[in-house]
């Protein structure tokens, strides 16, 4: 038996890692509908989600989900290029950059 924080004999990491990812995979849920579609439904999404939000009316929520989509591309738009930087200007190992900012 191990205590928290020690290491997951089928992984090697650190188990309370696994209890923060499974804590991320309870998804939060934006939407555009009426004020009072949204109020009825509210109840039911709150018990699987972590986080319900009311983005505005019909359709608002699509365009919340573009936006996230532009910046998670952008994102990793940014970390590929930083890492061929590394690679490339200071003869970094990629794999070890990424261990050291994540």
């Amino acid at each position: 038996m191990q205590g928290p924080g020690t290491q997951d004999w089928d992984s090697g990491r650190p188990r309370i890692r696994r209890s923060v990812r499974r804590r991320r995979r309870q998804p939060q849920h934006h939407g555009g509908a009426d004020v009072e579609i949204f109020e009825r439904v509210r109840r039911v999404i709150s018990s699987y989600a972590r986080a319900v939000t009311l983005m505005g009316g019909p359709g608002a929520g699509q365009l919340t989900k573009m936006c996230k989509q532009i910046c998670i591309a952008e994102l990793i738009q940014a970390l590929t290029e930083g890492l061929n930087f590394a690679q490339r200007a200071g003869g970094l190992d990629p794999k070890q950059v990424v261990d050291v900012i994540a």
